[in-house]
């Protein structure tokens, strides 16, 4: 009984003068909840603590989801964003001041930072905001026209997954075209790499159709996904990766509807699958410059896991 007696008090002392004993109030932590919209970065294989400390040093951090089993982080930009999953895993955060990440980042912890930037702390105990990696929005828009045969339509994916698994902080929507576009995964709809790999593999389905409508489907990305209704985030690179066969795309208005696309801000990137020099002429005009940088072909879909670093590096690479 007399050791009980001691280890109480000293827990009491502890948290009488101990400056880092923290309570966190449970209303603000929610199980089973996750956020829905307005996750602005995501981060992979961090713990639950440094999930939050992330959350604190960017100011515009106001709310936090996380998932304990797959150690997935999502910061958003709104404090009333969750919705009911049941997961037990699944966990939503508001974060407020009486949290012990808050007062494990120091110097950090009333430092404002602006939305692109976050804090650390430097070796000689002063704290200073460095820019981080901004996020993608990236569409990758397909050919579904018979071009493109099934077996090579498909081998696709395994490029998609390998864009999933090395992009920093990225949304995916898909498309495809032919006489008309379909667009089975929009920005919003998975906000995990799991959930994207799941939605590629689960929803996007060969379309076994004519027609090459490039210059209208690039149209039909810009209207229908990037706009924020549908998860385009402000702060966002956006992205179209177009995968084709080039080579019979319609010619008529592409090179207008190319320019407008462009001239919104949005970087266009094709990759070609057996292109013929009209081919080649027609990806050029499409891509965003310098075309030397935005311009892939290959001979053969066999050939296409060739480019899936290089398309990665690009993309990463956008200012």
């Amino acid at each position: 009984m007399g050791i009980i007696h001691i280890f109480l008090l000293c827990f009491i002392m502890q948290c009488t003068f101990a400056s880092n004993c923290r309570t966190v109030d449970s209303s603000d932590h929610s199980v089973g909840y996750r956020i829905t919209h307005g996750v602005f970065k995501n981060l992979n294989s961090i713990g639950f603590v440094g999930c939050q400390k992330e959350c604190f040093k960017i100011t515009k951090c106001q709310s936090i989801g996380y998932n304990r089993e797959t150690l997935e982080c999502s910061l958003g930009e709104y404090a009333d964003n969750k919705t009911f999953t049941g997961v037990k895993t699944d966990i939503f955060i508001r974060p407020n001041g009486t949290d012990d990440a808050l007062e494990n980042i120091g110097l950090c912890r009333d430092r404002p930072c602006a939305w692109n930037e976050r804090c650390v702390r430097l070796s000689s105990g002063t704290s200073t905001c460095i820019q981080y990696i901004r996020p993608i929005d990236l569409t990758v828009l397909i050919d579904g026209s018979k071009s493109l045969k099934s077996f090579e339509f498909y081998a696709l994916f395994d490029g998609i997954t390998y864009l999933i698994n090395t992009l920093f902080d990225m949304r995916l929507a898909i498309a495809t075209f032919n006489s008309k576009t379909k667009i089975p995964m929009y920005l919003d709809q998975y906000l995990s790499k799991s959930d994207m790999i799941s939605g590629l593999n689960g929803n996007v389905v060969y379309p076994d159709k004519t027609g090459n409508y490039l210059g209208q489907a690039l149209l039909d990305v810009h209207s229908d996904i990037y706009n924020q209704s549908r998860g385009d985030r402000e702060e966002a690179i956006d992205v179209i990766l177009v995968l084709l066969d080039p080579n019979d795309m319609i010619q008529a208005n592409l090179r207008e509807d190319a320019d407008y696309i462009k001239s919104t801000g949005i970087h266009v990137i094709t990759v070609g699958i057996g292109s013929s020099q009209a081919g080649l002429d027609t990806m050029q005009l499409v891509a965003s410059e310098p075309i030397e940088k935005y311009v892939f072909s290959v001979n053969s879909i066999e050939h296409f896991y060739m480019l899936y670093e290089n398309i990665s590096d690009t993309i990463n690479a956008i200012p």
